[in-house]
């Protein structure tokens, strides 16, 4: 290679590995992030207007999920017996509803970090970099992180513009 195409070629390919690094230490953590442990969580709309009022919540005593009456206003009726309950399989990365029968034969830790060290956060939304580029998220989608990295649960979205209403961890399986 003749010395004069030498500047060319730099400029050509410098670019080109700079978004190759970029790109590689973007999504490299996304793929080396493996939890282990499944957790429970439910999700349900809380507002009034929404229509629904669950006569029960869900906690967890030694080790297990068990029912939490809910107390209202006067003014407010109960209408839902108790919210719908999912499991989530971080091998599978899928979630799947359970019934209250099924998540009791769970020993579940309540503590936001797993024991592995984990946590699900709640993707808050945004414009792009600098907020000039890029669509704004919805707002509906979490994550399982540890540390600075995080990794997107799939099927864990909120199908309600106000997100922090619906999603409820419950538990870590043990």
């Amino acid at each position: 290679m003749k010395t004069k195409h030498l500047p060319i070629v730099i400029g050509t390919l410098l670019p080109v590995l700079v978004i190759l690094v970029v790109s590689i230490s973007i999504f490299l953590p996304t793929f080396v992030l493996k939890p282990q442990y499944d957790f429970i969580y439910t999700l349900y709309d809380s507002y009034p207007s929404y229509g629904k009022n669950y006569q029960n919540s869900y906690r967890v005593e030694d080790g297990k999920i068990a029912l939490a009456p809910v107390i209202f206003r006067e003014d407010i009726v109960a209408n839902e017996v108790s919210p719908a309950l999912f499991l989530y399989d971080v091998e599978r990365d899928s979630t799947r509803q359970i019934t209250f029968e099924e998540a009791q034969e769970y020993n579940l830790d309540p503590g936001s970090t797993s024991p592995d060290g984990f946590i699900v956060v709640h993707d808050r939304g945004h414009n792009g970099i600098f907020e000039l580029f890029g669509s704004r998220k919805d707002d509906r989608d979490y994550s399982i992180a540890k540390g600075d990295k995080k990794k997107k649960l799939k099927g864990l979205t909120t199908d309600v513009y106000y997100p922090s209403s619906k999603f409820r961890f419950i538990g870590w399986i043990q």
